[in-house]
């Protein structure tokens, strides 16, 4: 398995932020949520992202850091990223996006 996690640049996870993060169920990310130190727009999406790409991405928080939201949780990579492409891929599903956009379940 890749250090990196296999993003494939869909932007729905920085122009969903509102009902991504409203209710986790997870005290450690409602934490990391909670210092989340950009604002959200109106619309839920991240004031940071510019032409569908993250404009802090080498300086971006913990919580849109996939590898390191790993370490933070205590959770192994390889099933952190397991959990993480199969809730982008279903955001993927919902917004009828084109599935070259999938992430692939590796395990």
């Amino acid at each position: 398995m890749s250090n990196e996690f296999p993003c494939t640049s869909c932007g729905l996870c920085c122009k969903n932020l509102k009902s991504m993060y409203e209710d986790t169920g997870n005290s450690m990310i409602a934490f990391l949520v909670s210092k989340f130190p950009h604002k959200i727009l109106d619309d839920g999406s991240c004031e940071m992202l510019k032409d569908n790409q993250c404009s802090v991405y080498n300086d971006r928080p913990i919580i849109c850091n996939v590898r390191l939201g790993a370490k933070v949780m205590g959770i192994d990579q390889a099933d952190w990223y397991h959990i993480v492409a199969q809730g982008c891929n279903k955001m993927i599903a919902e917004a009828g996006l084109d599935p070259k956009y999938l992430v692939p379940l590796e395990k």
